[in-house]
């Protein structure tokens, strides 16, 4: 009788018709609209905030820097929440904290004020949702695990899409204090988004515990029984936590070095404050009205999600084309097209080259864990993740300084463009011809290892038959 059952509850395990799969792939969606939608669409609330405080961009611009720094930078240690207490108590403990930043952000008293309200609790929040959002969704679906997944990624252009024009209305009406109130409320909805992550529950043994086959054993990291006292020491779990800062990945696969630099100098450097510096540049340059600029970076968003999901044709029709090397155009053309932003002097031009930015920057975060996955396999996706997320933040933290920077001293936010087009280009023609150059030497070598070894004297024992191709290699070896 209890192996009928065990036998029911795998093949429930594997049956993607569960109510509250969906409903969970539905709740990862919308974290994704706060989460990835927030900093992308925060530029009228740079404007509002800089002009209040009389502030220079560059200590404006670290407000993006250190949310960014704490979302993205302490990645890994999310690991350890979600393994001690699962993934709905993680997100609800990340919009608890997001939301107080929020509430908190709006009585500031200075600029520095809101590089802890809005950088330590509204980042560390958002790093405590995102990772178990994603990660659960994989434990949900198993065979439409691909469309699961891009629904749910897709939540983030829409988030730019949603929340560009609604920061614009909240300040207008209440100010950019009450704005961050009304923000917080509209934030906290993220913890019913948690209620809806059902932790799932492990068939009984014959023998009267809880266990599951090894497949659910390995990806079953939300039901808080399994992970007592006794289990949290277990060398499996020490293994699995050091795994995930491994870094000799660095030097296994000279490619992923280069593709750790192309991350930090154009995915961090450059994308991550690209979108909030479009709406300030066209702000200064009085192309149109407030809310018909923040129109603009909502093209941004929907345009970034048909960004997101073009790399599925794209393979489809070039099989041969390789992750990295698409990667790498993306981030190439990316900025091509910001230095040809700066000639965009109309409205209609300006929203021309936003919506390309988009479908460019869409289309290069999408790759970012497809790389990670074709460089070391499915089973270094989370190990290669948390390198790579730090590079992200680093330059996260290090572009929009550096942005705000280029402005202040020259006082023309073209200039500025000019910076991301720079990062962009480099960090995309390096990947390209690196991973090239890479290629072509693994393909000698593959080359010179199939030919065998013979010395003058094997040669001349096999032309006469006295010994054979397996018996000369066998004494080179």
């Amino acid at each position: 009788m209890s192996d009928k059952q065990s036998e029911r509850s795998d093949r429930d395990d594997d049956d993607d018709r569960g109510w509250y799969r969906w409903l969970g792939v539905l709740a990862a969606h919308f974290c994704c609209w706060f989460v990835f939608g927030l900093y992308q669409s925060i530029g009228p609330l740079f404007v509002a905030v800089q002009q209040h405080f009389e502030a220079s961009s560059v200590r404006t611009s670290w407000i993006l820097s250190t949310t960014l720094c704490f979302q993205l930078g302490l990645g890994p240690i999310v690991n350890i929440p979600v393994e001690r207490l699962g993934h709905r108590p993680t997100v609800m403990i990340g919009a608890v904290l997001s939301s107080l930043g929020f509430f908190l952000s709006s009585f500031a008293p200075s600029i520095e004020f809101l590089y802890l309200s809005m950088g330590v609790f509204v980042g560390f929040g958002y790093c405590l949702i995102i990772s178990p959002s994603l990660g659960i969704v994989a434990l949900y679906v198993k065979r439409r695990y691909v469309l699961a997944n891009a629904l749910a990624v897709s939540g983030s252009g829409l988030g730019i899409f949603v929340f560009t024009p609604l920061w614009d209305a909240f300040i207008d009406g209440y100010g950019w204090r009450g704005a961050f109130i009304l923000f917080s409320s509209i934030n906290a909805q993220l913890g019913v988004c948690a209620a809806l992550y059902r932790p799932k529950t492990k068939a009984k043994t014959k023998l009267g515990t809880t266990g599951t086959d090894q497949d659910t054993n390995e990806n079953e990291s939300d039901s808080p029984g399994r992970h007592g006292y006794t289990e949290s020491n277990s060398p499996q779990n020490k293994k699995m936590l050091c795994g995930i800062c491994d870094l000799s990945l660095l030097s296994r696969n000279p490619v992923f070095l280069v593709y750790a630099f192309a991350v930090f100098l154009g995915s961090g450097m450059a994308c991550m404050a690209l979108p909030a510096f479009l709406f300030v540049r066209a702000e200064s340059k009085e192309l149109s009205s407030s809310r018909n600029l923040s129109f603009l970076i909502s093209i941004y968003g929907a345009v970034g999600i048909l960004g997101r999901l073009s790399s599925v044709p794209i393979f489809h029709v070039m099989p041969n084309l390789t992750s990295v090397r698409l990667y790498g155009l993306a981030l190439f053309f990316a900025g091509v097209i910001s230095f040809f932003s700066v000639f965009a002097n109309s409205y209609a031009l300006y929203g021309i080259v936003t919506a390309i930015l988009g479908i460019f920057v869409g289309l290069t975060f999408t790759l970012i864990s497809q790389v990670v996955k074709d460089l070391f396999g499915p089973s270094l996706v989370t190990a290669g993740m948390t390198i790579t997320t730090p590079f992200m933040a680093i330059g996260g933290i290090l572009g929009p300084t550096f942005a705000g920077l280029i402005y202040d001293l020259t006082g023309n936010y073209d200039n500025t463009f000019y910076y991301f087009g720079a990062c962009l280009v480099t960090a995309g023609s390096s990947l390209v011809i690196m991973e090239s150059y890479f290629n072509k030497r693994r393909r000698k070598s593959e080359q010179s290892e199939d030919e065998p070894n013979y010395s003058e004297k094997g040669v001349e024992m096999i032309s006469r038959g006295t010994s054979t191709d397996f018996d000369i290699l066998e004494d080179v070896q």
